[in-house]
């Protein structure tokens, strides 16, 4: 799929623009420091995945997530401030639907984003979001006037979700790659930085969202190669079983990522199909910021639990005594309410063992003795593929989507 039917929206200047943007040879760094600029504070990781993940609304297989994080967290404002970057028909954002709202719905949903803001909005419509997600496609057979009427509502989507619960349901879960609010002070301090610096300044300059909606515009949906796709699946684990799913999603983490820079890339041709090619820089750029979520999902659980639970061990082997709520949350400065929701995960699957908690009775944490997360192998190490591959480590150079620093040759 090309989005080149909204060119004409576009001047020469503005296409230029544009392509210049997408020439950018650190472009996913420049990506990252303009979400910062359209007035998201820290969360540059996050900010990062969700922009691949509404850009790849255009795939073939597109990438769906959820946000997940406390209220107050920023979740929604994140969404929604990304939303400045795409064209207005890249995306369809709703609040809530009924369970049939998008059978019926007179929107084409076919390669573009949905995205909902708190889960709770879409819970009637669960079935049919699967479905969405699963068969790229919607279809529905109702009665009207005694007759039978076939509905097909075709996709493929992309399905964004902000959520503060820390699982939705099941067979939704492992649909999508979870991400997770930072919560700590310090990104408390960024935001409250971030809010101030809008009451300094009486003009905000967001002139620059024109050049990333028409950079969307000017993508072409290539087909990718990814020469080391056989590579990973041989050195990556085959358990649990949405492993199936998860390393579906990571080979589409690097071909949106490769798509991205197909105007720095040559344009191959087989049989007459253009396409193009994945390179050892696409994969850098797609462990870097996908990495956690797919390490997250071969432990089966998430990483603010992780986080939690690593604290309990540790403060039980160094304090040789059973942990209190006051205890990790200055070990992982979380609020209360925080770490009581999202432990629980560790408490149902019988890592953590909760005592106390009535009455007086201050409630305590302590792992069982078998409890201790197994550390899984998770993405092979650049180095491991630059050796297997090395016609596409020669003059391989990447700039660190998070850093903006040059990593050399592999």
């Amino acid at each position: 799929m090309s989005t080149k039917k909204n060119d004409g929206k576009m001047t020469a200047q503005g296409r230029k623009e544009a392509e210049n943007l997408l020439k950018d040879g650190g472009l996913l760094y420049r990506i990252g420091e303009n979400i910062q600029r359209a007035g998201v504070a820290g969360e540059r990781r996050n900010g990062l995945i969700v922009y691949l993940c509404i850009s790849s609304r255009i795939l073939r297989r597109p990438i769906s997530l959820l946000i997940k994080g406390e209220s107050s967290a920023g979740k929604n404002h994140l969404l929604k401030t990304e939303t400045q970057l795409f064209p207005k028909d890249a995306y369809i954002e709703l609040t809530g639907m009924s369970k049939q709202a998008l059978i019926y719905s007179d929107k084409s949903f076919s390669h573009k984003a949905i995205l909902i803001c708190e889960k709770e909005g879409m819970d009637k419509a669960l079935y049919n979001i699967r479905a969405l997600q699963s068969e790229g496609k919607l279809v529905f057979e109702t009665v009207q006037q005694l007759r039978t009427e076939r509905i097909e509502k075709e996709g493929p989507v992309s399905l964004v979700v902000t959520t503060t619960s820390p699982q939705i349901h099941f067979e939704n879960e492992t649909r999508n790659w979870s991400v997770y609010m930072d919560e700590t002070e310090k990104q408390t301090k960024q935001v409250k930085d971030k809010i101030a610096e809008g009451y300094l300044d009486v003009h905000t300059d967001l002139t620059f969202t024109k050049t990333y909606q028409n950079a969307q515009r000017l993508l072409k949906s290539y087909p990718v190669k990814i020469p080391f796709a056989k590579f990973l699946s041989e050195r990556t684990p085959n358990r649990p079983l949405r492993m199936r799913r998860d390393f579906e999603r990571l080979l589409a983490g690097i071909e949106i990522i490769t798509l991205l820079h197909q105007f720095q890339r040559k344009i191959d041709e087989e049989n007459g199909i253009q396409y193009l090619g994945a390179t050892l820089q696409d994969y850098y750029m797609a462990a870097t910021l996908l990495g956690p979520a797919f390490e997250e999902s071969l432990s089966e659980t998430n990483q603010k639990t992780k986080t939690i639970v690593n604290a309990i061990f540790s403060l039980y082997e160094k304090n040789g005594r059973a942990v209190t709520l006051n205890d990790l949350k200055q070990e992982v400065e979380m609020s209360r309410d925080t770490i009581e929701t999202w432990v629980k995960p560790a408490i149902e699957n019988g890592e953590i063992e909760v005592r106390g908690s009535k009455g007086r009775i201050a409630k305590t944490y302590t792992p069982w003795e078998k409890g201790a997360m197994a550390d899984k192998k998770g993405l092979p190490i650049l180095k491991d593929l630059a050796e297997a591959f090395p016609a596409l480590a020669a003059d391989c150079n990447v700039i660190d989507p998070m850093d903006g620093k040059v990593v050399g040759q592999f």
